[in-house]
């Protein structure tokens, strides 16, 4: 009621372009579109960044573009106290193709972002940590065809059954699949803590799996984050608690922390795997005629969010087009990639959906007696 609003005459009842509620918002210093620029320069290749952040936060707009850490990696002694040695990551659990994060500092705003690169479409190891992360959602999608009152489940009976599901594995014997995930939870706690500098907050962004790899990381972690496309972790968060943070199993609530999602309309992944928490902003999609490809890739979004918001200093409009022949011409190394990949992985996991599905039909069963 203390609140007052200016209204030209004639403004109610006339409708142009729609300007969205976060336009003109900042989250921990920084605007919607610095996030997704920061998301899109992770898909860069590290020796390209000295190149590409001055175009995308330019001097003459009075931006100060962030500086970009360079990859430290963790000794095999490290500890909170111990001290970094940097080198050039060439094998192993830190080889450069393992490495899908980058480090930006602003040293201008107190704050520090951590951009995780999203699934890359030639890539056939992204596209198998999709299926493993989001197996639980897409299986209960698939048992609510058959069983519609599974859709009707509370949140925490969701995350009951889920965690009752990983007890039983873990019983069994059968160990947490060791998600990419896990090795940024070390390098975030022996790497970039130690060394964030006083004051400073630490951001989480990215976009598709990355996005999705950091809403997990933010309810583990209580770091913030700016997600844009990403598969929702409102379901399946109750896993990854289980395995790594057992003091707050089925604490379904942590993705509403400090969480900000971007979604465009017609984005398949984005709305298909699991549901969303904390703050999501629906977008229009500037691509509707090319289906749910072009909806969901980044650039999209961010040409969507200066167009619509239009009060971005670096850029007064934005034309998005999608040309599908990069797509076609990378299909033969997806192939190649595909057969010289480890089959086992993938009977491991038709074995586990199996698995799945055996004890969410019992699961449902329970609940259904019980409700």
């Amino acid at each position: 009621s203390a609140a007052t609003h200016s209204v030209q005459k004639g403004e109610f009842g006339k409708f142009g372009q729609s300007e969205y509620a976060i336009c003109g918002a900042e989250f921990w210093g920084l605007t919607p579109i610095d996030y997704g620029l920061l998301s899109l320069a992770s898909y860069f290749r590290p020796s390209e960044l000295p190149r590409v952040m001055p175009i995308l936060f330019p001097a003459q707009h009075n931006l100060v573009p962030p500086d970009v850490v360079p990859f430290t990696a963790p000794t095999p002694a490290h500890n909170s106290t111990a001290t970094t040695t940097v080198h050039t990551a060439t094998s192993g659990e830190w080889s450069e193709e393992n490495v899908f994060w980058t480090e930006f500092r602003f040293r201008d705003r107190n704050v520090t972002v951590l951009a995780l690169k999203g699934t890359e479409f030639w890539r056939v190891s992204d596209w198998l940590e999709d299926v493993r992360m989001w197996t639980e959602p897409v299986v209960f999608s698939m048992i609510s065809v058959v069983f519609p009152t599974v859709r009707a489940w509370s949140p925490h009976t969701v995350a009951m059954v889920l965690d009752s599901f990983h007890a039983l594995l873990d019983s069994l014997g059968l160990p947490d699949p060791d998600y990419k995930y896990k090795r940024l939870v070390r390098y975030i706690e022996q790497v970039i803590k130690p060394r964030l500098p006083p004051h400073h907050e630490l951001v989480l962004t990215g976009h598709s799996l990355g996005g999705g790899i950091a809403l997990i990381l933010a309810a583990l972690l209580n770091t913030p984050v700016v997600a844009f496309s990403p598969p929702g972790a409102y379901q399946s968060l109750a896993k990854h608690l289980y395995w790594n943070a057992k003091e707050r199993r089925q604490m379904h609530h942590a993705a509403h922390n400090r969480t900000v999602t971007f979604l465009a309309e017609n984005d398949v992944i984005g709305h298909m795997f699991d549901s969303h928490g904390g703050l999501v902003q629906t977008m229009t999609c500037q691509t509707d005629h090319l289906g749910p490809v072009g909806c969901h890739l980044l650039e999209n979004t961010i040409c969507n969010l200066v167009s619509h918001c239009g009060n971005d200093k670096r850029w007064k409009s934005c034309d998005f087009r999608f040309q599908t022949r990069p797509l076609v011409d990378q299909w033969w190394s997806i192939l190649h990639e595909a057969q010289a990949h480890d089959t086992r992985i993938l009977a491991v996991a038709a074995i586990t959906i199996t698995l799945y599905l055996i004890s969410t039909l019992f699961s449902v069963r329970w609940v259904w007696h019980h409700l």
